[in-house]
């Protein structure tokens, strides 16, 4: 190998030399720079991720305990033993706030659910006066146990007729007591 080098001239052999000192260079920079370098910016970035928690963290509990909300009265929802009990007792109290504002009850149809929904649906149609039917509403929606409709709509009856359909659908929750 050296009688071969030794019949290169001086400028190839210093080329020859410079082409292996880069090699090698790269072949340093491949297999230990690089590693190290792709690690050290690794372990900055999670080194940032760190600090930016700890400042966030620390943020949050520098900020004021919130104030406690007034509790729920027990009356908000229907309680009873299973939710027939509850859906019958829903109906009731619907068809007892229509007769107490004067309305006649169209219809009163409970939605079908599983036993363990915690939501009772009912499609409802009442006719009566227009005040009536506005009282209604507002007495359901603001009384205890909590109800609210879902979707509604009033529709006019004829000129000579004074009285107004209202239909929707009603919501109501429940627990078991």
């Amino acid at each position: 190998m050296t009688a071969m080098i030794s019949q290169f001239s001086p400028l190839t052999r210093k080329i020859l030399a410079l082409s292996l000192f880069i090699l090698a260079l790269l072949l340093v920079w491949t297999i230990v720079l690089l590693p190290v370098a792709t690690q050290m910016e690794s372990s900055l970035t999670e080194l940032d991720d760190a600090r930016f928690q700890r400042v966030r963290l620390e943020k949050l509990q520098a900020r004021p305990a919130p104030e406690k909300a007034e509790a729920l009265s027990a009356d908000i929802v229907f309680g009873s033993k299973s939710r027939e009990e509850a859906t019958s007792g829903l109906g009731a109290y619907i068809s007892g706030l229509a007769a107490q504002n004067g309305l006649q009850v169209a219809n009163i149809s409970a939605r079908p659910g599983e036993e363990t929904d915690k939501l009772l649906a009912f499609d409802l149609a009442l006719i009566g006066e227009e005040v009536s039917v506005a009282r209604f509403i507002n007495q359901a929606e603001r009384s205890a146990p909590m109800i609210r409709f879902r979707s509604w709509q009033i529709e006019a009856g004829n000129a000579d007729d004074p009285n107004v359909q209202f239909s929707g659908q009603v919501v109501g929750a429940w627990i078991k007591s």
